[in-house]
């Protein structure tokens, strides 16, 4: 039964991964619909969904969040956004 499970989790995780690559590479704007929709959920789905899904959660929060002592511009991406007038 373990083998099943840590299988399952195994192959979850990947499709999310692979989605989440997917979606950087293809269209990012699909990134920020999800980051929406999840965080439009109730607070104790979200938490669910952060439990199980630690990783991929943990990595669209990072997309989503500015950091500006990493890049000057803030953030890992160049949008209008982050983008300051001279």
């Amino acid at each position: 039964m373990n083998m099943i499970i840590n299988i399952g989790a195994f192959v979850i995780l990947s499709v999310l991964w692979l989605g989440f690559a997917a979606a950087l590479i293809v269209n990012q704007a699909l990134l920020d619909s999800v980051w929406t929709a999840f965080r439009g959920l109730p607070w104790a789905v979200q938490g669910m969904i952060w439990l199980l899904v630690l990783p991929v959660t943990a990595g669209l929060w990072i997309w989503e969040t500015s950091l500006p002592w990493i890049t000057p511009g803030g953030g890992f991406r160049c949008s209008s956004s982050y983008r300051t007038s001279a």
